[in-house]
């Protein structure tokens, strides 16, 4: 990946449960951090976004076809669906140290996971760019149906009116760690590293 770290996964020992939630705006980097921290960490990763794209081309969801519609649009999918297919995702891993990539990303969600799950979120690291960063990361990259202009602009809406308020309330409870998300992919996995050490969220 060019992280930088050359080390063998650092190998979780505790027997507890271990939740982080990445969150961020759309093309913050979310996915390629969770990657760093279950690479390096030895973390299973979980990213929302591709269980659902999963499901929906399986089919396996009724209304799959809605479903499919909304995230092509970049609206967010209703929380009683998002949840179970997490919860089947976390009861396949045997190990339940787990990095979740995009969730929560509304207090909809967060208020599921505390009454369906009922595990303590060990860590919130949002990373945070500017909007005009976002629309020129997704529009470059280009690799997703919703990758295009119409659905970046809701994706983006979306974050501001959805995760914003819960990005808020996390930070006022300081439960959140903010990174720049300007920065580089090597800096940010420096301090990622250096944040996970210094809070033994790995152990």
């Amino acid at each position: 990946m060019g992280t930088g770290f050359t080390p063998a996964a650092i190998k979780l020992e505790s027997e507890n449960p271990c939740y982080i939630c990445v969150i961020g705006g759309p093309g913050s980097g979310k996915t390629t951090q969770s990657r760093f921290i279950y690479e390096l960490f030895d973390f299973v990763h979980i990213s929302t976004g591709q269980i659902l794209r999963q499901a929906v081309a399986a089919q396996k969801l009724s209304n799959w076809e809605n479903v499919q519609k909304r995230m092509n649009e970049g609206k967010s999918i209703d929380s009683d669906i998002v949840l179970k297919l997490l919860r089947d995702a976390i009861d396949r891993q045997k190990e339940k140290h787990i990095v979740m990539d995009g969730f929560p990303i509304n207090e909809e969600n967060f208020e599921a996971w505390n009454m369906n799950i009922k595990e303590k979120l060990d860590a919130i690291f949002y990373f945070e760019i500017t909007e005009d960063e976002m629309k020129k990361r997704l529009l470059k990259r280009n690799e997703r149906d919703d990758d295009n202009e119409i659905s970046v602009r809701e994706r983006i809406r979306t974050f501001n009116y959805e995760t914003k308020p819960l990005i808020e309330y996390f930070r006022n409870k300081g439960k959140v760690t903010i990174f720049d998300g300007m920065k580089t992919k090597e800096e940010l996995n420096a301090e990622l590293k250096a944040e996970i050490m210094k809070r033994k969220l790995y152990k």
